[in-house]
């Protein structure tokens, strides 16, 4: 500490340097100032600290606002809005698909739906549009779809593989939602020609005799090829290609191209098989008709694909299930569809699906979990 008596010149001696007193001066408001300073930043440091818990105890917590069109249905904590690289693409996935048994049929298929488990699939599977209808009495019915069919690995390289009946309702079960109906399957149509957004692909024909599976000496497919890991690739990344050329975004809606496997209109109390539904093509005409169940529950080939729905669906504005609204009488005739249950398994699960369903997915079986509107 500077002793201020000190710094004092003697009284009566040489004359006083102004210059010199100055600096005493300095010297002594230095330590003073330091010591004031640093007693203000210790207060507001004291009133910060008991400021800022009681304002944030005040302040309700914002929750960051999800778009309806990308709320996830069964996977939480997983952000779907960005590009997934988590797992194998498209490339790997065929390959390991083309090492299991091909005759084994079922062990594939489940093998597609452990990669649906895991959560493989593109960001693109969840963002819904949602289709709207107004009925020849004036209702008001929308719906959500998923804009394409059913596809594995990553945004950047995805494959679609056929299922059978049986495997496509435990895909929709494992990601809370349904198959779609065929009246569901028009609609969608519909709407996408009105907007703008049918996606001429290759013709059937053309991509398989582009693929060679087809004798079209005899008119016969052959059924190892149409069921085969080097089609499936092949037939993906001509639908990339195609979805390139023409500026397609992995969100739009994409119709017209393969067949749709749907809900059996019958659902469980009288089964028919497999039900599938095509689209229209430029002139109108219905690509395929319903396929009235002519086809075993266990058939798939290259041509089938799904478009998942979720369940409920708003009738003027309320909600109801696909069951509520396809068993009501009144909007079957408004609408032209036929009324019938809609099952959460349109299909029967055989008993090694059945088992594998319980086993490896058991917390997401029977959950269904309603998306924020």
């Amino acid at each position: 500490m500077v002793d201020s008596a000190s710094c004092q010149p003697p009284r009566g001696s040489v004359p006083v340097d102004l210059a010199a007193q100055r600096r005493w001066r300095r010297q002594l408001r230095t330590p003073r100032l330091g010591w004031t300073l640093g007693a203000a930043a210790a207060f507001v440091v004291l009133l910060l600290g008991v400021a800022l818990p009681a304002s944030a105890s005040r302040s309700p917590a914002v929750k960051p606002t999800v778009p309806r069109a990308s709320v996830p249905a069964v996977l939480p904590g997983s952000d779907d809005t960005e590009p997934r690289a988590r797992g194998p693409g498209g490339a790997r996935l065929v390959e390991q698909y083309a090492k299991l048994d091909p005759e084994d049929e079922p062990a594939r298929h489940r093998f597609v739906l452990e990669q649906i488990a895991a959560g493989n699939l593109p960001s693109s599977w969840n963002r819904w549009v949602t289709v709207q209808v107004r009925g020849q009495f004036g209702t008001r019915v929308e719906f959500d779809v998923s804009p394409h069919g059913l596809r594995i690995g990553s945004d950047a390289d995805w494959v679609e593989i056929p299922l059978d009946g049986p495997h496509f309702a435990a895909a929709a079960e494992l990601l809370g939602c349904r198959l779609s109906t065929a009246w569901m399957v028009e609609q969608t149509c519909q709407q996408a020609r009105r907007s703008g957004t049918v996606v001429h692909f290759f013709a059937a024909a053309e991509i398989a005799q582009s693929l060679g599976w087809h004798d079209w000496q005899n008119n016969s497919p052959d059924g190892l090829k149409m069921k085969g890991a080097t089609f499936f690739r092949q037939r993906s990344s001509l639908l990339r290609h195609w979805l390139d050329e023409h500026h397609v975004a992995s969100g739009d809606l994409v119709v017209g191209y393969f067949k749709d496997v749907v809900s059996p209109v019958d659902g469980l109390t009288r089964p028919r098989g497999l039900e599938i539904v095509g689209g229209r093509d430029d002139s109108g005409r219905e690509i395929q008709p319903l396929s009235g169940g002519l086809h075993h529950t266990r058939f798939f080939d290259y041509s089938h694909n799904v478009r998942l729905v979720r369940d409920p669906i708003r009738v003027d504005g309320k909600s109801l299930t696909l069951d509520e609204f396809f068993t009501q009488v009144g909007y079957a005739r408004e609408f032209t569809f036929r009324y019938t249950a809609v099952s959460e398994r349109p299909y029967h699960y055989p008993p090694a699906l059945a088992r594998w369903m319980v086993e490896h997915a058991p917390q997401r079986t029977g959950a269904r979990v309603t998306p924020e509107r």
